[in-house]
């Protein structure tokens, strides 16, 4: 009764702040943004895939994405750090709560499964000359294959040193990769039986040695609050979020950077945010991340016009979520004696962000060059300026 009490109490409050914070997310114009790119997008790649003949490597593909899918596949328990005290001692009476937890985690890594299966079929149809029937007999396998590396995941998950989580994922990402090669490129029936029995055989291995350990109760809670704070950063690009813990890094090999910034008094709230953005995670971590998947699109389209949109999508999507650093020191109420001008926090913050977003620019339009030529470079770069102006009046507007 305990078990059931709690899950059901936990999972309606779960509930209830998702549904609190994607009222904002749904209401922005982000979301229009994001349909227009994804739709752009989305006619790109099905043209881009009509041009594919059988020398492209679409098995491969398929492998590594569904592979890292499946792996990654978190397990939601809703656990807190006051549970560490209360709930220890019961931990024995809770495993139908953390079944439970197991099953809802089974759903929503099955959607996102069955997005990136169906976003590959078109490749598969393509290259390897399978047939759109064949997607409930894929996403049925996917599925099942997704349930075992979550009972593997959660037996894991009781063992004390964290580099044996390391070891796990490694060793179930190349068994999943090799196992969905093997079925995509439809090999021999007992090459798939010996990969059902090499991945069975480590399930019952994991379930068999950790019978006898007890869950870490730590490790849990903080893979917990990683997966709700992942969501807060998300959310609090459209309201505040109370809950939200920055994560900061020192970084002194970036200090380099703050040498061009000049040591004079109207520089002071520049210098502070460009320290807050090198040393928050949620700032640099973002930059960096969107930098790395637009250089990727940049060498994977051909196409001016497609780098084109796929640019100025990226540096809005940097910008608008950079905009947040904002109110990073609104708390902090020393900032206020500051004998400055509040003036020059709207000006400083501007200048920073048009500085990062051309840098963003410069270095996919670079990417591009290797790829397309100097004169798609000069396009990329001209396009990226001209956005990165129009954006700072917006941001001004925005501050």
């Amino acid at each position: 009764m305990i078990s059931n009490n709690i899950w059901k109490e936990r999972f309606q409050n779960y509930t209830k702040e998702l549904t609190k914070y994607l009222r904002y997310i749904f209401n922005g114009h982000l979301v229009f943004v994001l349909l227009i790119g994804m739709g752009g997008l989305a006619y790109y790649y099905s043209e881009w895939v009509a041009t594919l003949n059988q020398d492209f490597p679409a098995e491969w593909v398929m492998s590594v994405l569904l592979a890292l899918v499946i792996t990654v596949s978190p397990i939601q328990t809703f656990l807190r750090e006051p549970d560490m005290i209360f709930l220890l001692p019961l931990e024995k009476e809770l495993k139908n709560y953390f079944q439970k937890g197991i099953k809802a985690s089974l759903i929503l890594n099955s959607y996102v499964s069955i997005l990136i299966l169906a976003a590959l079929m078109p490749l598969y149809v393509q290259v390897l000359n399978g047939k759109f029937g064949d997607f409930l007999y894929l996403i049925a396998i996917i599925l099942i294959l997704t349930f075992i590396n979550m009972k593997m995941r959660w037996c894991i998950l009781k063992f004390q040193y964290k580099s044996t989580l390391y070891q796990d994922w490694m060793i179930r990402f190349i068994l999943n990769g090799v196992f969905i090669l093997f079925l995509v490129t439809k090999a021999p029936y007992y090459l798939l039986l010996v990969m059902c029995v090499i991945i069975g055989g480590l399930w019952l291995a994991y379930e068999k040695m950790s019978r006898v350990k007890l869950l870490k109760w730590e490790r849990i809670i903080e893979l917990e609050n990683k997966r709700m704070m992942r969501f807060y950063q998300i959310a609090n690009m459209f309201t505040d979020v109370p809950k939200l813990r920055n994560k900061v890094s020192r970084r002194k090999w970036l200090d380099w950077i703050l040498s061009f910034i000049p040591s004079k008094h109207g520089s002071t709230y520049k210098y502070l945010f460009a320290r807050t953005l090198l040393r928050s995670n949620d700032y640099a971590g973002l930059w960096l991340r969107l930098t790395l998947i637009a250089g990727f699109v940049m060498a994977a389209f051909p196409a001016v016009w497609a780098k084109l949109l796929a640019v100025i999508l990226f540096l809005y999507l940097t910008g608008f979520q950079l905009l947040t650093i904002s109110k990073h020191h609104e708390t902090k109420i020393w900032l206020q004696l500051y004998p400055l001008r509040p003036q020059i926090i709207k000006k400083s913050i501007t200048e920073l962000l048009t500085i990062s977003l051309v840098v963003q620019g410069f270095i996919l339009a670079s990417v591009a060059s290797v790829f397309s030529g100097i004169l798609s470079a000069l396009i990329l770069m001209s396009g990226s300026i001209v956005f990165v102006f129009i954006f700072s009046l917006y941001m001004k507007k925005k501050l």
